[in-house]
């Protein structure tokens, strides 16, 4: 049976880029890019534990090219005014 290495390099990082995607979906800003960052909390006494910053991201109904789309935009990119909110969906009673 014959090994290939570099074969079977690129499919564990091909399945550990899907899985980062994956996992990081919800936190992350179609508009400006904004995604989460990785750092330390530390302490007084200076030990240190791993911690992530995530942005507060919300679905929200946008306008694209002429149409409403829902996408996950930070409250920055809202309140900046960087996307046009949709009009919520009217139902019609007969």
């Amino acid at each position: 049976m014959q090994f290939d290495l570099r074969r079977d390099i690129i499919v564990r990082l091909d399945v550990y880029h899907s899985k980062r995607r994956m996992i990081s979906m919800g936190k992350y800003c179609e508009i400006c890019e904004k995604g989460t960052l990785n750092g330390n909390n530390v302490s007084h006494s200076n030990r240190k534990s791993h911690r992530i910053w995530a942005p507060n991201v919300q679905s929200v109904r946008v306008m694209v090219n002429g149409a409403a789309k829902r996408m996950n935009v930070c409250t920055r990119c809202l309140r900046s005014g960087n996307v046009q909110r949709a009009l919520p969906k009217i139902h019609e009673e007969a």
